[in-house]
């Protein structure tokens, strides 16, 4: 109900211009690990969570896994436009 009453209060900038991504990469996080992969040089990188990452919730765990797929494989991504999708599920 929330939204219904007050969207006509909410703010939104529409995007000037659309650019296709160079770029594009899965990631995923589960409760052990987190891993990610580039579609078109099939490039792959994975780690495993230490103990107080593994008891972290699943937001905090699938955004770190984007950290680290971004740093583990900037040179594949710098100054490139990227498509980011996360794996979620069981």
């Amino acid at each position: 109900m929330f939204w219904k009453n007050n969207i006509t209060n909410f703010s939104f900038r529409k995007f000037s211009h659309y650019t296709i991504p160079n770029v594009i990469c899965f990631t995923d996080a589960s409760n052990v690990a987190c891993g990610a992969y580039v579609v078109l040089t099939k490039a792959t990188c994975y780690r495993m969570w230490d103990d107080q990452e593994s008891c972290k919730n699943f937001a905090w765990r699938e955004l770190k896994a984007i950290h680290f797929s971004l740093l583990y494989f900037q040179h594949l991504v710098k100054d490139k436009t990227i498509l980011l999708l996360l794996v979620m599920g069981e």
